[in-house]
C-alpha cells in the first residue's frame, strides 16, 4: 500500500538589505503567479542591487544567491504543479509501486517457465531414452522373430527328410537374408535330389549365403554342411 504522498514546505522569500518588499509566500505547490511573484522580486532586487551598489558599504552576493535560488526553487515546484495535481501525483506513485509489483511477478513467472523448459527439456531427453530403448527392443524383437522364422523353417524342413513329397521351405541364413536363387544362376534347395546336383560354383553360392568365409576344400563336405543348414536329414545318414 502507497504512503500518503507528503507535500513539501512552503518556500519562504528570502530578506534583502535594499528594502524591497518581499513577494506572498508561494502555495503549495506554486501557481504561476507565485513564480511570476518570485521573478519579479529577483528583477527588482538586481535593478536596485545596481542603482545602490555605488552608496552600499559593500556588495551582497549572498543575499542575491539567496534570491536567485529562492526563485529557481519556486520554478522547479511550480513545473510538476502545472502537469498534473497532486491527488494525480500520488495515483503516478501508486502506479508505479503496482508496476513494480507487476516487475516482479513477471519475473517471477519468467523464473518458472524457465523451471518448466528445464523440466521439458528433462522429459524431451527421458522420451529421446525410450524411444532409444524402444528402437533397441524392437531390433532385438526382430532378430528374435527372424531366428524364430528361421529355426520354425528349419525343424518343418527336418520333418520332411528328403524334401521330395513335401519340397523345403525357404531358409534364410542368420541374419534373416534370403537368397535370390534366380539372380544368382543357382536353383531353390526344395529337395535332397536339387542339392546333390548342385555344381562346384552352385555350391559355393550356397555356402557363402550361409556360411560367410573360405569354403572346405572337399565338395561332399559342403553339400552336407548346406543340407544340414537348411534341415535335410538326408546327409545325416
Amino acid at each position: 500500500m502507497a504512503q500518503p504522498v507528503q507535500p513539501p514546505p512552503p518556500l519562504i522569500p528570502p530578506p534583502n538589505s535594499y528594502h524591497i518588499t518581499l513577494p506572498p509566500v508561494p502555495g503549495v505547490p506554486p501557481t504561476a503567479a507565485d513564480v511570476g511573484h518570485a521573478q519579479r522580486y529577483l528583477s527588482d532586487y538586481g535593478r536596485s542591487r545596481t542603482s545602490q551598489v555605488d552608496n552600499a558599504p559593500m556588495l551582497l552576493p549572498a543575499e542575491y544567491g539567496a534570491v536567485v535560488q529562492y526563485t529557481h526553487a519556486v520554478a522547479a515546484q511550480s513545473a510538476p504543479a502545472q502537469v498534473a495535481p497532486p491527488w494525480a501525483i500520488a495515483m503516478q506513485n501508486i502506479i508505479q509501486e503496482d508496476i513494480q509489483g507487476v516487475r516482479r511477478d513477471l519475473r517471477r513467472v519468467q523464473r518458472q517457465v524457465q523451471n518448466v523448459r528445464r523440466e521439458v527439456q528433462d522429459v524431451r531427453r527421458e522420451v529421446q531414452d525410450v524411444r532409444r530403448g524402444l528402437r533397441r527392443d524392437l531390433r532385438t524383437i526382430r532378430d528374435d522373430l527372424r531366428s524364430v522364422k528361421r529355426d520354425v523353417a528349419i525343424m518343418g524342413n527336418r520333418g520332411k527328410h528328403d524334401g521330395r513329397r513335401f519340397n523345403f521351405a525357404r531358409v534364410p541364413n542368420e541374419q534373416g537374408i534370403y537368397l535370390n536363387a534366380a539372380a544368382n544362376g543357382v536353383p531353390e534347395l526344395v529337395d535332397d535330389t536339387t542339392i546333390q546336383n548342385l555344381t562346384g560354383p552352385q555350391v559355393n553360392v550356397w555356402f557363402l549365403h550361409y556360411f560367410p568365409g573360405p569354403p572346405p576344400h572337399s565338395l561332399a563336405v559342403r553339400k552336407a554342411r548346406i543340407a544340414h543348414e537348411i534341415g535335410c536329414t538326408v546327409f545325416e545318414q
